[in-house]
């Protein structure tokens, strides 16, 4: 029901009717801590897979992520050692060889 009444709201504001908003969302229930954590780091390179930005350290110029909210609160070793202990399995850039 969400989905459809924003679709239909959005699409009044640009004036395109019939236009797809929804058609890659997902929801999922988090299964577990390793799970949330895996989620936690597919969320915080996002930015990267869509080229936002090119890599972690392009991270301190790039206001949408919280990112640096959590380097800051738990330094670099604390998100590093995230990201090798739950890396993302699937993180594949359309077009990349």
């Amino acid at each position: 029901m969400l989905h459809s009444k924003s679709t239909v709201f959005l699409n009044k504001l640009d004036s395109t009717p019939g236009r797809e908003i929804w058609y890659q969302y997902w929801d999922r229930c988090i299964r577990n801590e390793k799970d949330f954590w895996k989620h936690f780091n597919y969320i915080h390179n996002n930015p990267i897979k869509h080229r936002y930005v090119k890599n972690l350290g392009d991270f301190s110029n790039y206001q949408f992520s919280s990112f640096n909210h959590y380097l800051r609160k738990q330094g670099r070793e604390w998100t590093n050692d995230c990201f090798s202990r739950y890396p993302i399995v699937d993180f594949s850039v359309e077009g990349d060889k």
